[in-house]
């Protein structure tokens, strides 16, 4: 194999490389962002006030989702919102911490002397496979919340996703629809 196609084939390998490192690391950043915003919650129903209204909160037992709040939910309905939202959230976080753990073993390898590319390969595919199954559990977790509501509550579970989506592209530096908000 001559020297120009070695080096080209290198070169692509390390973009593909750094484009999935970049991909994981802005995936970790999205879920810490969730799970920040988690804690400040358990915060706010732990001290039994909603900070926005100075209203008392119904008590909510355990880490709840962001998104049961205004549903109007039974007890029962709520009880099975939480533990839903809980055993989904658990495994995000331990998705996280082996990706986090992945994500030091190849800053290790690429900071050798002499690379070890099998390995590093391996590790990265490892990273492909868990960011699949994080996004099939949230498919799951999205779709069971679903299942615990009735017709006006899902009308109000879904306004609260599409505003946090439309939160979330608002945020993004260089959007077009920012800007024309801005202006």
């Amino acid at each position: 194999m001559e020297a120009k196609t070695k080096r080209s084939l290198i070169i692509w390998g390390v973009a593909l490389l750094v484009l999935l490192n970049v991909s994981s690391l802005g995936t970790i950043w999205f879920h810490r962002y969730q799970f920040k915003h988690d804690r400040m919650s358990r915060n706010i129903s732990e001290r039994g006030m909603d900070k926005r209204s100075n209203r008392p909160m119904r008590h909510i037992q355990g880490n709840s989702s962001p998104f049961a709040r205004g549903l109007d939910l039974s007890d029962a309905q709520q009880l099975k919102f939480d533990s839903i939202w809980h055993y989904y959230n658990n495994i995000r976080k331990e998705i996280e911490l082996e990706m986090r753990e992945n994500r030091q073993e190849m800053g290790i390898i690429m900071s050798n002397d002499v690379i070890d590319t099998i390995a590093f390969y391996a590790i990265s595919a490892q990273q492909n496979d868990l960011m699949l199954v994080l996004d099939h559990s949230m498919v799951n977790m999205n779709l069971a919340l679903r299942n615990t509501l009735n017709s006006e509550q899902m009308e109000l579970f879904l306004k609260k996703i599409e505003k946090l989506n439309n939160r979330k592209l608002m945020g993004r530096p260089g959007d077009p629809r920012k800007r024309a908000r801005t202006k």
